[in-house]
């Protein structure tokens, strides 16, 4: 019997009128209208004002109130006393108006009305005056369908309209509107309606209708709306129609194929500690319950941006967060700073749109979760520089010393510079290094170096930072330093051969600190083929330089 009732079928088996949700709490005064506090009030004003113009323009996203806006002016234009903001819905004109019987209201649809033909026949209609109302006023919904044709045809009429016409036009695209018809216009943009509002109105109407709904399904259904609450009422409505007159947060993630907000923390969570097999593990589980992968994806996206928001300015996210998500960022917020959870973000924005539109969504978004989980695990310049305490005794890490690994200084050739005399320190040795590669005007003035034929690794009171060589710039970087860094800093370059990590290579290519020769080591390589290096011949080339003599070669026997 409860199925029967909420699905507007009488128990004798005679079927009897039912309104959708969505048509029947539809708002129809500017008090009922949710969210769109900043347009209520400046409408408001403009009709205590009597300053209407002659053609509105409401932009936003689907669902969100723009029709019922150009509906509810139109009311408070049109009703008895009129114009008034304070109108009584329940007048006779003001219910045609609502219901769209009003021959003075004309609702037109742009998308099947998007022909200069019909703009031509409302051309002429505008001259005749309303019949029972103050305004005609003309309601064109999805108004960027017009053709540019129709638009020109527009142009003059809704310029310098009659005054008794008025014009509200409606669109989810507003960049597909021509400019000259939005300079005619008063733009108006209607936001996206916070969860906290719609799980409002969900209880209001669930509470009329009779329906017991935990808080968890209606915190689901608001964020499966995604700011519309029209999406979030045809919900409500087609779960009311699943399950009766009780609904559980259960009920809405098995019918939509939700993921649970607890499952999408715990995976971020993953994400955070570099967990890559738990990630994987739950996201196996979560297909094989049948839930939107796409879903899971863009979820994992907005817990994390609601993170990144948080760390910096969590007063922002007051009323959007349930209690148990700002436990939850409380918990994770300390595991990843915003620099690395920012890439983090980067690179599942970039997945989303692969995971909607693959074939097998699971590849795509296992790839983009493993992907993700590397980030805690990378080790950048600025990390290796913070673990140098004042000291500069090295405190890296285990995961931060195979990347950078801190042997002791010692003393080479051309180092320019003795170990005694002032020290440079952590700071100075950052300042040094920034200055230096911003004047030498390397590797674009950032302090990010790119990958390249070897490294250089610069000495700072007995600790050592590796830092990958750039390009033919090198040596105004390395002359910039020995300027900047003062008497104690001391710079090593270790030659690599390949593109292969640079601590195997140099780890493999460095002698040891007791067989460390004294000078420069004369090459193993006889004259001829000296010349004929190919390494030798491409740096000619690229140079343009001529070989004048050879020094410091031993030759072979």
């Amino acid at each position: 019997m409860d199925l029967l009732e909420a699905t507007g079928v009488e128990a004798a088996g005679g079927p009897v009128h039912y309104q959708v949700l969505a048509r029947k709490y539809r708002p129809r005064t500017f008090a009922e209208l949710v969210g769109q506090d900043h347009v209520v009030r400046t409408l408001r004003n403009a009709i205590a004002q009597n300053r209407i113009a002659h053609a509105y323009l409401f932009v936003g996203p689907r669902g969100i109130g723009k029709t019922s806006t150009a509906r509810i002016m139109a009311m408070a234009l049109n009703g008895p006393g009129g114009p008034k903001a304070d109108y009584d819905p329940g007048d006779p004109v003001c219910v045609e108006i609502a219901e769209g019987r009003c021959l003075d209201v004309r609702e037109i649809d742009g998308a099947s009305n998007n022909g200069v033909e019909q703009v031509r026949e409302l051309r002429d209609d505008v001259r005749y005056m309303p019949q029972r109302c103050r305004f005609k006023i003309y309601i064109i919904d999805e108004v960027h369908m017009l053709s540019t044709a129709a638009f020109n045809a527009l142009l003059k009429t809704l310029e310098e309209p009659p005054d008794h016409v008025k014009f509200i036009f409606a669109t989810t695209e507003v960049q597909k509107v021509l400019p000259t018809i939005l300079s005619r216009c008063q733009r108006f943009d209607l936001r996206r309606i916070p969860n906290e509002l719609i799980v409002r109105q969900l209880e209001f109407i669930a509470e009329k209708e009779g329906i017991a709904v935990e808080r968890g399904a209606l915190e689901a259904l608001a964020r499966f709306a995604d700011g519309g609450m029209r999406d979030a009422q045809s919900s409500l409505d087609q779960l009311i129609a699943f399950c009766g007159k009780r609904i559980t947060e259960e009920d809405v993630l098995q019918v939509f194929g939700l993921p649970p907000q607890r499952v999408i923390g715990l995976i971020a969570g993953c994400m955070l500690r570099g967990d890559t097999a738990e990630a994987l593990r739950l996201v196996a589980d979560l297909e094989a319950q049948g839930k939107d992968l796409g879903r899971v994806l863009g979820d994992c996206l907005s817990h994390l941006r609601s993170l990144l928001i948080y760390q910096k300015a969590p007063a922002v996210l007051d009323r959007e967060l349930a209690p148990e998500q700002r436990e939850a960022f409380e918990d994770q917020k300390a595991l990843l700073g915003p620099p690395k959870l920012l890439r983090m973000v980067e690179m599942l924005s970039e997945a989303e749109p692969r995971v909607r539109a693959a074939l097998s969504p699971k590849i795509q978004l296992e790839v983009a979760l493993a992907s993700a989980c590397e980030v805690p695990r990378d080790v950048e310049l600025g990390d290796v520089i913070a673990l140098l305490d004042p000291e500069g005794h090295s405190a890296v890490p285990a995961t931060a010393s195979a990347t950078a690994p801190a042997p002791k200084p010692r003393a080479q050739a051309g180092d320019g510079g003795a170990a005694s005399g002032p020290k440079p320190g952590v700071a100075g040795l950052e300042s040094a290094w920034s200055e230096a590669v911003k004047e030498a005007k390397v590797w674009g003035g950032k302090l990010k170096p790119e990958f390249g034929s070897g490294s250089i690794r610069i000495h700072a009171e007995g600790g050592a930072l590796a830092i990958l060589r750039g390009g033919k710039q090198d040596k105004a970087v390395e002359q910039k330093l020995r300027e900047l860094g003062g008497a104690g800093l001391k710079i090593e370059w270790i030659e690599v051969r390949s593109q292969a990590p640079i601590v195997d290579e140099a780890r493999t290519a460095r002698p040891s600190r007791e067989e460390a020769p004294a000078g420069p080591q004369p090459l193993q390589m006889s004259e001829e083929e000296f010349k004929n290096d190919p390494e030798i011949q491409a740096a000619r080339e690229r140079f343009g330089a001529k070989l004048k003599e050879i020094r410091g070669r031993r030759k072979t026997p």
